[in-house]
């Protein structure tokens, strides 16, 4: 029997203690999400711990060890479908240890961590399988050989991510019952229903199902789908449950300034490639001075023009629904990040607000939503049309 250990030891620490000292936890719950290109599967635990995992060969397996812990679940509950997990087990390891044995079908990555009590769930350990589908670069799209004909007059791709999902249920209503993760995708299903519809548009869904897509990993797909826009969908929350109102952000110069620097300091092992009238440029081609002017300049680009196109937004939703801040606001978000693609985050109402919470919850409402949203962003595109696009040909010819 062949065996590749992968060990990584985590100690979780409750917030206070001052010792290592662990008592006996309890695997409580576990539960499973399917994303299109890893299985995230969640344990619920009663105390901190320590653990390590590998995996073994012929047949496939992740080993996952559990000092001072124990459980009395049955996991044959959980659905496996569409997963490369055919089965979980778990026995009694040294007496007071637990093992937890994931029968695989197929190799896999491992990605673990923990995550933090939030409203919903105490301690939690994260297993994330990906899918092992040849090396990372093949696993994207190559944006070298995509290539837009400017003859063919390509429709206009705006990229809707849908904020948080699976294990991170964002922010919580009122009552504890409405969770954002459930608000944003419906407004973003309804949004990708509402362009999908315009001639020339062709929305694509960064999530669309209840898992987790990192924040890091949203501004790379809408790369790999050459997005011309980035729109996160968002609710927020306060203390005071009175707040309400629609804010449209964009990204601000002080991240952009970071993230331009990071991205030259990295850009020797980065797929990175700047788009624009010039074609695709890979950054490891380039001089640090000269990549860091034109990186620059491009997310100089892109942060007026995602202002620009916040601010049609915003002007459409002032017709459906108030509005916190008259204009757009500019934050530090990494998903905003992106400096070849003008991106906006909404913050689609409060659900710390009662009214506004189940407001957001209606389906009438969330497509008035939709409706504005799509309707500020042709607004958007009708003045600044991508050259080779059929919006931009359909203005150009009457």
């Amino acid at each position: 029997m062949k065996e590749r250990r992968v060990i990584n030891k985590f100690l979780l620490l409750l917030l206070g203690s001052s010792s290592i000292g662990l008592q006996a936890a309890e695997v409580i719950d576990a539960r499973i999400w399917r994303a299109p290109d890893h299985t995230r599967l969640v344990l619920d635990l009663s105390d901190a711990i320590e653990y390590s995992s590998f995996f073994l060969e012929d047949p496939q397996r992740l080993v996952v060890d559990i000092d001072s812990s124990f459980t009395a679940l049955d996991f044959t509950g959980l659905d496996f479908t569409d997963s490369p997990v055919s089965g979980i087990r778990s026995g009694t390891r040294n007496n007071d240890a637990l093992r937890i044995v994931l029968d695989l079908t197929s190799a896999v990555e491992l990605e673990s961590f923990s995550l933090a009590p939030n409203t919903e769930f105490g301690e939690r350990l994260v297993l994330d399988l990906y899918d092992r589908t040849g090396n990372q670069q093949d696993k994207r799209m190559n944006l070298r050989e995509i290539r837009v004909d400017n003859e063919a007059r390509r429709d206009i791709v705006v990229a809707i991510s849908a904020g948080h999902g699976g294990e991170d249920p964002g922010s919580i209503g009122y009552d504890g019952r409405i969770k954002e993760k459930n608000i944003t995708l419906a407004i973003s299903r309804a949004l990708y229903e509402r362009l999908e519809k315009l001639p020339g548009y062709k929305p694509v869904m960064i999530r669309d199902g209840d898992y987790y897509v990192e924040l890091k990993r949203r501004p790379e797909i809408a790369r790999q789908h050459r997005a011309d826009l980035f729109v996160a969908i968002h609710a927020d929350w306060y203390r005071n449950s009175r707040a309400r109102g629609v804010t449209v952000y964009a990204l601000s110069g002080d991240r952009a300034d970071r993230e331009n620097s990071a991205r030259v300091a990295e850009k020797e092992n980065s797929s990175d490639l700047l788009g624009g009238v010039g074609g695709d440029l890979a950054l490891g081609d380039l001089d640090d001075d000269v990549a860091l002017t034109l990186v620059s300049l491009q997310m100089s680009w892109s942060m007026e023009q995602g202002l620009i196109a916040g601010t049609s937004v915003l002007d459409s939703l002032a017709g459906v629904t108030r509005i916190r801040k008259g204009k757009v606001q500019q934050a530090s978000l990494q998903v905003l990040n992106s400096p070849d693609i003008p991106s906006i985050l909404i913050e689609t109402g409060y659900l710390t607000n009662p009214e506004e919470a189940e407001r957001l919850s209606n389906t009438a409402f969330q497509e008035r939503m939709a409706i504005a949203i799509s309707e500020g962003v042709a607004n958007y595109f009708y003045e600044a049309r991508p050259d080779g696009t059929l919006v931009a040909w359909q203005r150009e010819n009457g």
